[in-house]
């Protein structure tokens, strides 16, 4: 995150929007091996696909005035606009840019319940790509039971992405606890996770569709997914999570990529 979220954003403008070749890469201020290594990664990637790099803009992390930042934005002029924050500074953001009366296409890697509440309508329009889930429309038997079970216990607020993450990660444990235990390892013995763990780095998810059960896999020298499904969407701008327009299916890489 985020650089494997964007191969199948800027695959969707190539093939749906191939007159918006002018981007900007947005940044939110972390660390320069991070910033450096997504700046590296995302300029090779517009080149890939024939885009143009116009610039990059470093925003503040955990702001609530970005007017300084999309007075930048909109002074390189571009046609699309990759955002790389995540939560509350895509909200205020959103807001700013509707304010600044920008015109370009904004895209994101990020969309939950308080960046959704917060936006409202500022983010109408956004294309957003991620390992989302979509809880209106799950794409798999175990998804629907998830959102059915998390409804039932949470009355004022649907699942997002981070409850899937989290309730997948459980379930993960659990695989390799059966995996050990079907060896005839010690659970107790972190050597034995990490052996079942090289041995078959896959694991289920509840993202994935339609009716197939998707997977998580593991990079086992990285550390880092290798392959994941994720949903291109435009948000329902309302202050609610659902419903979206879905737009096209990817995994890592832009894998599998199909347009909806």
């Amino acid at each position: 995150y985020p650089t494997d979220c964007f191969d199948g954003i800027v695959k969707y403008f190539k093939e749906k929007l191939p007159s918006k070749k002018r981007w900007v890469l947005e940044q939110p201020v972390i660390a320069p091996p991070y910033n450096d290594a997504v700046t590296t990664y995302t300029k090779k990637l517009f080149a890939q696909y024939g885009m143009d790099y116009a610039g990059l803009i470093m925003a503040p992390l955990g702001a609530t005035d970005y007017t300084s930042t999309i007075t930048k934005i909109k002074a390189l002029n571009p046609d699309v606009v990759l955002f790389s924050s995540f939560g509350t500074d895509i909200a205020y953001m959103a807001k700013e840019a509707i304010s600044a009366g920008a015109t370009w296409l904004s895209a994101g890697v990020d969309f939950q319940n308080v960046l959704a509440k917060l936006a409202g309508p500022a983010i109408n329009n956004w294309y957003l790509g991620f390992d989302f889930l979509n809880v209106d429309k799950p794409g798999n038997d175990w998804a629907k039971y998830f959102v059915k079970e998390w409804t039932s216990s949470h009355t004022r607020v649907g699942p997002d992405y981070y409850n899937a993450g989290d309730y997948c990660t459980a379930f993960a444990v659990a695989t390799l606890v059966d995996r050990i235990l079907g060896a005839g390892g010690d659970i107790n013995s972190g050597d034995d996770y990490v052996k079942q763990l090289e041995a078959n780095p896959s694991f289920p998810h509840v993202y994935g569709g339609p009716g197939k059960t998707g997977k998580i896999v593991i990079d086992t020298t990285t550390h880092s997914p290798s392959a994941i499904e994720m949903q291109l969407f435009q948000p329902p701008a309302n202050g609610q999570v659902t419903p979206v327009k879905a737009l096209a299916n990817y995994n890592i890489k832009a894998a599998n990529f199909q347009i909806l």
